[in-house]
């Protein structure tokens, strides 16, 4: 079938087109561990955020004749989230703070850093959950992705800059264990 520019234009029209700018982006931090609460001000500061996705990992297979590519396992991909960071930084304490839970807290034990401060933290003590909201024109939620099992990966180096009178912004790479799609109402 050809391409018919009225039957695209039905389409949109009836269907409408999502937006890259109308959303937003909820992290449910793990509950104790002394991070501190960013509450609703975080999600305003989202500049900009990654859907997840996945790949299928597969394996060759071969019987007779060209090889088969049989589907095995799925691959979730990490997500970033790029952060406006406030005067006082607090965005990149917080991501830190969270990473001490994963890794230890030896980038705040004084002196010469050891024993307990290198220890590993309980998966269960500090995975949470990340939920985008994408909504349309006028308001309304049409679609919501809840990351399961999520943690900071990543936390970016941070460019300063004489030479630049730009906001500084933190990139944060999450890592989690998959993803669903919520009906639309879960976040209502």
């Amino acid at each position: 079938m050809a391409f018919n520019v009225s039957d695209f234009a039905a389409s949109v029209g009836k269907y409408g087109v999502a937006k890259a700018s109308h959303y937003e982006c909820r992290i449910n931090f793990p509950r104790g561990g002394g991070i501190l609460n960013p509450g609703q001000d975080l999600s305003m500061r989202a500049e900009s955020v990654e859907m997840p996705g996945r790949s299928i990992q597969a394996a060759s297979y071969r019987d007779y004749g060209a090889p088969r590519e049989i589907g095995y396992a799925s691959l979730y991909t990490p997500i970033t989230i790029t952060f406006l960071c406030s005067s006082d930084m607090k965005e990149r304490r917080l991501f830190n703070q969270w990473q001490d839970l994963i890794i230890g807290d030896h980038r705040v034990a004084e002196g010469h850093a050891g024993g307990e401060s290198f220890n590993v933290g309980y998966y269960d003590d500090y995975v949470a959950s990340i939920i985008i909201a994408q909504y349309d024109e006028t308001g309304k939620k049409r679609f919501n992705v809840q990351m399961l099992e999520a943690y900071p990966r990543t936390v970016n180096a941070t460019t300063l800059s004489y030479a630049s009178d730009e906001l500084i912004k933190l990139t944060v790479q999450f890592q989690y264990r998959y993803f669903r799609e919520l009906d639309l109402d879960d976040l209502n």
